[in-house]
Order: C-alpha cells, then structure tokens, then sequence
C-alpha cells in the first residue's frame, strides 16, 4: 500500500491495497497466525514492529500451561510466520510452574529484537535475536546468559512493562512490589535471590503506582548520556490513597528517575500527582516524540452523577534532572457517546512522531492518531466489529498500526490475529457547479452547449488533500450506476478538483444530477458528495411560445437561447402523431423570432377539420457548434 508507509515494504500488501478505497479507519483481513487452541486464554498478545527490516514479531503464551512461548515472525511480503509456523521458546532449566510466560517483547535501538519470560518467582529470562528475527529460527531460539534469569525483578503481574535503555539494556518494573531493575538481557543476574538485586522502591504512597502501572523511557535532554525512565499508575488501592485536591480515590501518580544505563535502579525517583479523576495511564515510548500518556479522564471516573468521560494525552517534557507531564490535549469529545467509560485502552507511538490510541466504549471500537507526538489528534474512527481480548498495538508509521489480538471466530478455540490498520481521517466533499458568471449549487444551462464545469473541494484533517475526484453525472435523482451519462477524473491540488464537461455527450433537456466522488490519499480518507446536492436543469436551446396558422402557413414563435440551426417538424394530436402537418429549417441568432413554415396537404385538410384550432407536437432538432439536441413540446395552432 504505497499510500501507507513505505517501511511496510508489501506487508499484507493485497490486503492493505484493499483498504484504500474504504472510508474511515481501514482494516485489511486479519491474519491467523496459530491453530485454534494453541493461546492461553490468560495471554495477551504483544506486538513489535522492527522498521529497519520490516519485520513484525508476535508473541503469546501457548497452551497447555508450562508448554512455553510461541513466537510469530511476519517476513515482509509474508502470509504466514516464517519457518513454516510459530517458534517455541523454552528454557530447560525452568519447566513445570517455573516454565517462562511472556513479559515483554522489544525491538532494541539498533534494531535486535528481545522477548521475556517469567520463570515464576525465579526473575527474568530472555531470548534476541538479531534484525529480522534469524536467531529465534536457530538451535537454541536465541535463549540469552545460559537460560539464567537476566534480573529477580519480573513483571508477571503487568506484562509488557519491559522497555530498552540501550542496545544492550533492559528496565523491568515490577509494578505489584513497585521494584525497577536496570540490566542487560545478555548477562546472567549475578543474585542468588530478590532481596540481593539492585531493586528500589519506585514508587511510594500516597502516589503508588499499583493497580495499573505503566513504564516508558528516553534519552535524558542534553546530551549526557543518561536516561530517564517514567512510571505512571492508579492511586485508587486505599482511601488512604486520596491525593490532597482529589474528591475520591481514582487518580493517577507517576514516579521519574534519571541516571546513566547500568545504573538507573539506584536512582532515587520522584513521585508527583498526574491527575485527578483518572484512571487507565498507558504510557507511550520509543518514537521520536519521547514519552506520553494517554488515560480516561472526567467526573465519571470519580464515580460523579451524571458522568462524563474524556480521553486525553499529555507529553512528557523531560529536562535534565527529570521532568513532568505536560497539559492534556482531548483526543475524542467522548462525553456524549461514551456513557459507561471506556474499555481496553492501549496506545502505542511509531518509530517517528506517530501517536496511536485504541479503546473500547458504546460506541465500538475507536482508533485515534496523531501525527505530530501528541500534539493533536485527528477525529476518531469507529468501528463496530471488537478486535478481540488482549490486544496490543504496534505503530508502523504514516497512521497505520498493528493490532494483536486473541479471538475465536470458529468456536473451535481462541487464537492470535494480526490485522494491519490504517487510520483515515474523515473528509468533507463540498461542490458547485458553474456555466459562465453563474455559480451555484444548482444551475440552469442550455441544451448542447459546453463550459459547464463542477468544482469539488475537500475539507481535510491533514491539509493539504491531494488524490483524485471522479465527478459523474447522472440522470436520475437516485444516482443509479445505470443512470451516468458522463464521468470523469480530475487531480485535487490545493485541496481543490473541477471538471469541465466538454468531454461529455450531448445533454438531451432535461434534469440531471452530479456527484463527486474523493478518492483519499495518504491519512484522508474517502469521501462522496451526497447525491441531489448539485442540480443541473439542461433547457432546450429553442423554445416555442405560441403558433398561429393560415390556409397555407403555420407561424410559430420561438426564443433561441443561444445561436444555433434548428429543424422544426410539427405533428398531430396523440394519439396518432405520424402525421406531418408543416416543417422547416432555419438558422437563427440568440434571440426571439417568427417562423414561418408551410402546410402540407394533410396539414391544411386537418386544420380546416378541426375549424382551423389543432393541439400539436412542435419537436425539433437543434445543432451547435459543440452538439445536437432533441426536444419537443405541444402547442395549440390556432388560425388567425
């Protein structure tokens, strides 16, 4: 999907170039990537995008429990885990209960990808691999220090709450014994047991990060080599817990320390108060943006009558000796759709200044973007279908994330599924039309002539919108397919397309109807102008008034919209119209004239028939320079 993200390098590629013609957020076929049954139903399904090679990397917790981790290598181009299935990763020195359940899964700076295990209440192991996940293939899958624990911190508790700090370097939280523990993946922990490791209190009350913790790191401002590592959660464990300023205990706190890689575990954190009415921080790291974090705000999440919720996003604005969350920036007024809170938050950021936000609430399920880290966000997608439980997201860039989720659509066992998703920011398609100095919404033009065109502009998000508009021009109200009589494509610049229908057939008189159709590019989405909001009204080019008629002649009187040469044929009365009463060719200026055309024999005998009066068909064919139109009406020929 060359629209998305050069870096998908064909990801998906069928599936992803089928999305682009949908409107809002577009979603390719997910991807089952394991036999139903073969996911804990406690599992959740982590993600990882490794952009210098393309490659994604899926990992969950197999079944039955003590049977390892299956891990999933998605080759760019790919519709299957490489080497023919997912990979097992185990770790004979711990089986059993002490078999490895998933913690983490990571692409480091300088591109090698490391997964972690819990090997229960024995700390930390790991398993990398080098850009493109050929390690995980080998004998041994990579397994790192000897299959020892890497650290006795573990995040069994919060999966996922591992991040790097170096190429070589971990931070692991422990967010239910608020323990943070900074080592490298590749070497074995050097304590025998917790109480020994460098571990800290990361966090202490009132401002306890328990319940829901997140962690997130970046490189310190300023060049000195240090890190700094940010955790945020839930202060809603006791009433104790009640921040000063809170009404209740639903508020969020978030924990900084700062030092150099190595040694970070012996930094002394900061504590400080995130928000009131708070709850669901999931932090964001890793892009260029540095830290976020996106969490369900309002009154509703202090248990408030009536309740309203927000979702919002603050940046982490690191300095050189620590930092401090930013103002929040709304991503969705959910106030009115979401009257129950929201669901499974999870957000994510991309290897640039991407952003992305998923959710659950009455409305379905939600995506949001942000192009610019966070600084604002376009409006969010919805759909209706969930993804499933235990998703996670990984963001590509240009809008478009990976989402890992476990479902069991056969019913004949949960398993993991990959679906590549583009946000698409919806757009407004506004028209009009126009035919010399008159412009409008609906105009009126003659019969065969040319310099009508229709103007189509495109209100985007993401400004300037460039793409294609097909304008089509139908003759029904209903803008049936079967009902175009002409179409045409014109290139948007400036966030503008028209047309012109000189390319179009002759337009017979009557009513017609245009549509313009926006074909989307890069994170706008499609859009269509609604049918009936343009009217075009073609009147013939000539037009009778009145006619009279001697014993010979029939005068009839006639305006002429523009120059032109006309035939003028007149008929008797239905039903019999086969019958011609006068004729007569004429070429003519704009303007009003008489024309006289003879009777024929018939024409005479009817007319003396019928005392000289006689209701008639008065058609005729008009040619202009660009076409030749038809038209007709019934006239009464009276006898002077």
């Amino acid at each position: 999907m060359s629209k998305v993200c050069a870096r998908l390098s064909g990801l998906f590629g069928v599936a992803l170039a089928a999305v682009a013609a949908l409107a809002g957020t577009a979603a390719a076929a997910p991807l089952a990537l394991d036999a139903p049954g073969n996911v804990s139903s406690l599992s959740q399904a982590l993600v990882a995008f490794g952009p210098s090679t393309s490659t994604t990397y899926v990992a969950w917790d197999a079944v039955p429990a003590g049977t390892g981790i299956e891990l999933c290598i998605v080759a760019p181009d790919a519709s299957s885990c490489a080497g023919g299935g997912a990979v097992l990763l185990t770790d004979s020195s711990f089986t059993g209960d002490n078999t490895p359940t998933l913690s983490g899964l990571l692409v480091m700076p300088g591109g090698n990808v490391v997964v972690t295990g819990v090997a229960g209440n024995s700390g930390t192991i790991a398993w990398a691999s080098p850009p493109g996940g050929a390690g995980f293939l080998a004998s041994g899958h990579g397994l790192q220090a000897g299959g020892e624990p890497i650290s006795m911190v573990n995040s069994f508790y919060q999966p996922d709450d591992v991040v790097p700090l170096s190429a070589t370097d971990l931070g692991i939280l422990d967010g239910e014994h608020n323990l943070f523990g900074d080592v490298p993946y590749t070497t074995a922990s050097s304590n025998a047991g917790v109480a020994a490791d460098p571990e800290v209190d990361f966090s202490g009350a009132p401002l306890d990060t328990g319940g829901a913790p997140q962690i997130g790191a970046e490189p310190t401002p300023g060049g000195s080599g240090d890190e700094t590592v940010v955790s945020t959660g839930v202060s809603n464990n006791s009433s104790s817990q009640t921040n000063s300023g809170c009404p209740s205990v639903n508020n969020t706190g978030y924990s900084v320390r700062v030092g150099k890689v190595g040694s970070l575990d012996s930094a002394t954190p900061s504590e400080a108060l995130l928000a009131c009415s708070a709850d669901n921080p999931v932090i964001t790291s890793g892009g260029k943006d540095g830290i976020g974090v996106v969490e369900e705000e309002g009154s509703g999440v202090a248990g408030a009558s009536p309740a309203s919720y927000t979702v919002d996003f603050r940046p982490f604005d690191a300095t050189a000796s620590g930092g401090s969350f930013g103002t929040a920036v709304q991503l969705a007024n959910t106030t009115s759709q979401v009257l129950d809170g929201i669901d499974s938050l999870d957000a994510t950021d991309d290897p640039g200044t991407g952003v992305y936000a998923l959710w659950g609430d009455d409305q379905g399920e939600v995506l949001d973007y942000s192009p610019n880290g966070g600084g604002n966000w376009g409006p969010a997608d919805v759909t209706t279908t969930p993804y499933g439980d235990g998703e996670n997201m990984a963001g590509v860039g240009n809008g478009v994330t990976l989402i890992a989720y476990i479902a069991n659509p056969s019913g004949s066992g949960d398993q993991v599924f990959l679906a590549p998703v583009q946000y698409l920011a919806p757009v407004t398609v506004s028209t009009s039309q126009s035919y010399g100095t008159t412009t409008g919404a609906d105009i009126t033009i003659p019969a065969g002539v040319h310099g009508e065109s229709d103007r189509a502009s495109i209100a985007s998000f993401f400004p300037p919108a460039t793409g294609t508009v097909k304008f089509t021009l139908y003759a029904k109200s209903d803008c049936s397919a079967s009902s175009a009589v002409f179409s045409g494509v014109a290139t948007v610049s400036g966030g503008v397309a028209a047309i012109a229908d000189d390319a179009s057939p002759a337009l017979q008189p009557g009513k017609y109807y245009w549509r313009a159709a926006y074909s989307g590019a890069g994170l706008n989405a499609p859009g269509i102008s609604a049918c009936g909001s343009e009217v075009l009204t073609v009147d013939p080019a000539a037009i009778a008034s009145t006619a009279t008629s001697t014993s010979t002649t029939v005068t009839i009187t006639v305006t002429c919209v523009t120059p032109c040469t006309i035939t003028v044929t007149v008929t008797d009365d239905p039903p019999h119209r086969s019958t011609t009463l006068a004729s007569g060719k004429f070429s003519l200026k704009k303007g009003k004239f008489e024309l006289n055309l003879k009777l024929t024999a018939a024409g005479r005998t009817l007319l003396r028939k019928d005392h000289y009066k006689l209701l008639a068909a008065v058609s005729w064919t008009t040619k202009t320079s660009h076409a030749t139109v038809k038209a007709s009406q019934m006239l009464n020929i009276r006898r002077k």
